[in-house]
């Protein structure tokens, strides 16, 4: 009879639990879809138990409106009911299936498989959008409420990141003369996101194109109760140039200085009032009184208006023929006021301009304010200077090997070579040179009188020569232990 081997207990639940994990396992990669169906509808099955009950209203001939699902027990019945909620009828919902097969995921509201949406912003990675950022507002020429550009906006709720400034900066957005607005290019980061102060939706940016536009409006003409004609014209006429800034912070505050061309707007708003009254003699009269603001916005400097107010008056007499006129004039416009001013003021900031602050190899070429023009020169003095130490070319590459050359080329550098019999001489390495003499201190004899008046003499020279003696071996003592020292140390760089 053959012999029998025992097999433990330990090992027979090791082999159960293998089993069971192996059948587990291979249901998961075999699963079928969960589906779902009335009970006893034959093989009318349905992805989920939403659907499945919505067929339920085929089978009320037109009684049922509303199809719902309770779950009574460990069942899901489906009710049909009507206009009133009264249930006409109801189903119990049965189910098969062994999971959802990839990438089908399980959805628990309906108990059936979902395919999961991929995400729409996947396909912006590194995409960009443009956003355009207010720095600063200008108030009475200064910078104030100085604004980084957010970190990330949120465009189609899609995320973007890593703002890079994309032009100079530059004014008059939309016409508003009152801020500095720089435009930033961020990419993206394939991310789904929600839009909210932190995360703004990107504002688009401007075109910067000089802008002019002229306007001419008038009213109707109305009579008063004086038999008195009134109506009033509105003309503006306006040029709009964005220009170019150079801005940077220092000390966390904003500076700017002018670009080409420079950032300029002026308006001009001309209004006409006109007053025609007729007199009982025929004659008539125009009274008319216009006033002109002129509005000048230059460069990163805060705008200045001035008004003209001319008052005329002209009569007709009832022949038709002129019977004189009248005005008079109040205002920077009027022939005798300095109505030159802003013209001059103009061409002074125009002359404020700035060159050559691109490219280190040239010249920078700044006229206008100093301060501006320093903070210009130090900007491209560093930003030159890190360009030129992360720059390595063949020249850069020599200058450096012959410097090292150059400086280790003396004897002291030359290898030891050995005599004629093999033996390499190193007294050249040894500085012999000290403050104090080698040979020893010639110290005189102790003469003294003891008391019987007797004479005696200690030989100190003496002890001294033999001190010496002792002092001069361990001197030679000292610089052998310090050559074995050096001599170990070279031997184990070398190896």
């Amino acid at each position: 009879m053959g012999n029998l081997k025992c097999i433990s207990l330990p090992k027979i639940w090791r082999f159960i639990a293998s089993f069971l994990l192996l059948l587990c396992c291979s249901q998961g990669a075999n699963a079928v879809d969960y589906k779902w169906r009335l009970s006893g509808d034959g093989e009318n099955w349905y992805p989920n138990r939403d659907a499945a009950c919505t067929h339920a209203l085929s089978y009320s001939a037109g009684r049922g409106v509303t199809a719902e699902i309770e779950m009574i027990g460990s069942v899901y019945r489906c009710y049909v009911k009507n206009g009133a909620a009264e249930v006409v009828l109801y189903f119990d919902l049965e189910w098969q299936g062994t999971g959802c097969t990839a990438p089908k995921v399980e959805n628990p509201a309906n108990g059936g498989c979902d395919t999961p949406q991929e995400d729409k912003c996947k396909s912006t990675f590194g995409q960009t959008v443009n956003h355009s950022q207010k720095l600063a507002d200008i108030v009475n020429g200064k910078f104030s409420n100085y604004k980084e550009p957010p970190a990330t906006v949120c465009a189609g709720s899609c995320e973007y990141n890593s703002p890079a400034t994309s032009t100079d900066a530059y004014r008059f957005r939309s016409g508003d003369p009152a801020g500095v607005w720089q435009d930033y290019t961020y990419l993206g980061t394939g991310k789904s996101c929600t839009a909210d102060a932190n995360s703004p939706e990107p504002t688009k940016v401007s075109d910067r194109s000089p802008i002019s536009a002229k306007n001419n409006e008038c009213t109707n003409k109305v009579t008063d109760a004086e038999g008195r004609v009134h109506y009033s014209c509105l003309a503006t006429d306006g040029f709009t140039e964005p220009g170019n800034l150079k801005c940077g912070t220092v000390n966390g505050e904003l500076k700017c200085s002018t670009g080409s061309p420079s950032p300029k707007q002026k308006t001009t708003e001309t209004k006409t009032e006109v007053t025609e009254s007729q007199a009982s003699d025929g004659s008539s009269t125009t009274s008319t009184t216009t006033t002109t603001t002129v509005t000048n916005c230059t460069g990163v400097n805060s705008c200045t208006s001035t008004t003209t107010v001319t008052n005329s008056s002209s009569k007709t007499n009832a022949d038709g023929s002129d019977g004189g006129s009248s005005s008079d004039c109040k205002g920077a416009g009027c022939k005798d006021g300095a109505s030159d001013s802003d013209d001059e003021e103009d061409e002074e900031e125009e002359k404020k301009e700035v060159s050559g602050d691109g490219e280190c190899k040239v010249s920078l070429s700044c006229s206008g304010d100093a301060i501006q023009c320093a903070i210009l020169r130090q900007e491209k003095q560093q930003k030159c200077a890190d360009e030129d130490f992360r720059t390595i070319d063949d020249k850069k590459v020599s200058d450096t090997q012959a410097g090292i050359e150059s400086a280790f080329s003396g004897d002291e550098y030359s290898p030891i070579k050995p005599t004629q019999d093999g033996i390499f001489d190193l007294s050249s390495t040894i500085d012999t040179g000290h403050r104090f003499s080698s040979a020893c201190p010639a110290v005189p004899d102790i003469s003294f009188e003891w008391l019987d008046g007797a004479t005696h003499t200690v030989a100190i020279s003496e002890l001294i020569n033999q001190l010496c003696q002792v002092l001069t071996w361990i001197g030679y003592f000292v610089v052998a232990f310090a050559w074995r020292a050096a001599a170990e140390i070279v031997a184990k760089g070398i190896s």
